[in-house]
């Protein structure tokens, strides 16, 4: 498997390559010369800057705290500019970090980064400009949803944050434009959470 730098400086490039495809961070002037960095609008620049100290430093998650590389992709996330392209790579590099153990309970402020994903997908926003595209994002938010509660830091989640992740899925369960598909499996999704939570009740308890 990939070392942990090296799958944060893969989602960086990857969104990075998303966000310039929209016009509002389209630039013809890229193509001439490098956009200095503070010229980047907010997005852009907390996902350059990251990816700069990737490249100038040699460190890695372990050695970063997790707000650090993980709050450029919520912020993505959250923003309603970002497309449903963007949003959606945005929420999958999250679920990737979850899954490949980037972030888990030895990460420095672990509490802060697993309460930060959380916080994404409760504020989740975007463009929306494809009905089939807009739903692939709300199926990507479901499996984070669920990943946010089974990973191992899901036991760092506050009650609020819990929550908040039943009150977004219960939103998508409820979209009156969603597909059938989209709505099941957002029922689906709650059913899920709620056998996490109550299958983890010893080690949210232990906390």
């Amino acid at each position: 498997m990939a070392s942990g730098a090296a799958v944060l400086k893969g989602e960086i490039h990857n969104l990075l390559s998303v966000l310039r495809l929209n016009t509002r961070w389209a630039s013809e002037e890229r193509f001439r010369r490098e956009i200095p960095l503070r010229a980047e609008t907010a997005l852009l620049f907390r996902l350059k800057e990251l990816q700069e100290l990737l490249n100038d430093h040699p460190v890695g998650p372990r050695e970063l705290e997790a707000p650090v590389y993980l709050r450029p992709f919520a912020d993505v996330a959250v923003s309603p500019e970002a497309g449903n392209l963007a949003t959606g790579m945005a929420l999958g590099a999250m679920q990737k970090f979850l899954l490949y153990g980037i972030i888990d309970m030895d990460s420095l402020c672990a509490f802060d980064g697993a309460n930060l994903i959380a916080d994404a997908v409760c504020r989740c926003r975007f463009e929306e400009t494809d009905r089939d595209l807009d739903e692939v994002v709300l199926m990507n938010l479901l499996d984070l949803t669920q990943s946010c509660l089974r990973s191992d830091v899901g036991v760092l989640l506050t009650d609020d944050a819990v929550w908040g992740l039943f009150e977004a899925a219960f939103r998508i369960s409820g979209q009156a434009r969603g597909s059938a598909l989209l709505r099941t499996t957002a029922f689906n999704t709650l059913a899920n959470m709620v056998l996490i939570v109550f299958g983890r009740t010893e080690d949210f308890l232990a906390m």
